[in-house]
């Protein structure tokens, strides 16, 4: 050792670690003694299970773009594996899946949730039909999503909605009905006014 200073002597070795000399022996005692070095990290990672879960645990919350590209190279190699792992669960474990319990949640949420459902429901059937979901003002009893363009949605009683037929894909009588919507509109906000 050059120094007695254990600080000099710690940043002398990371000094002398950085260089190719001493990187290239390295390398060749490690090939030479490839099971020893197997040996003793196994044991260490044995001896600190709880150490190396939280490296990786903060390596992974610091590195999330990184993992996320390994996690899909990953899952793109062992694609097979996934799906047998899968399969050999559901059959593992049919007994424990609860169909009647799972149904009798989805009826439960549906029941208190129906501001949610028809929102999804509006969504997915414009999507069916090529058409985005962006609402306007907010749903009321007795009104129906009327499409002004093939995005926005505005909802308006259910008779002007069906007073005239239009069609969005065509253009047919939309100048038309989106006239009679925006007058609604407008006559519906003075009257709220008014009550304020």
């Amino acid at each position: 050792m050059p120094y007695k200073d254990p600080e000099k002597t710690k940043e002398y070795d990371r000094k002398r670690s950085k260089t190719p000399k001493f990187k290239e022996y390295q390398r060749n005692w490690r090939e030479k003694n490839n099971e020893k070095c197997i040996g003793y990290h196994r044991n260490w990672r044995s001896k600190n299970i709880e150490k190396c879960r939280e490296a990786i645990r903060n390596w992974r919350l610091k590195h999330p773009e990184k993992c996320k590209q390994y996690d899909k190279k990953y899952e793109a190699t062992h694609r097979k594996e996934y799906n047998e792992k899968r399969k050999k669960y559901y059959y593992d474990n049919k007994e424990h899946t609860n169909k009647e319990q799972y149904n009798e949640h989805r009826r439960n949420w549906r029941k208190s949730n129906p501001d949610k459902l028809r929102k999804i429901y509006a969504k997915h059937y414009a999507k069916r039909r090529d058409l985005d979901y962006v609402e306007l003002n907010d749903y009321f009893e007795g009104s129906e999503g009327h499409h002004i363009d093939k995005e926005c949605v505005v909802y308006i009683p259910v008779w002007l909605h069906k007073f005239i037929y239009h069609n969005v894909f065509t253009g047919y009588n939309m100048a038309v009905i989106n006239d009679l919507v925006f007058e609604y509109l407008e006559l519906t906000n003075e009257l709220k006014q008014q009550s304020l």
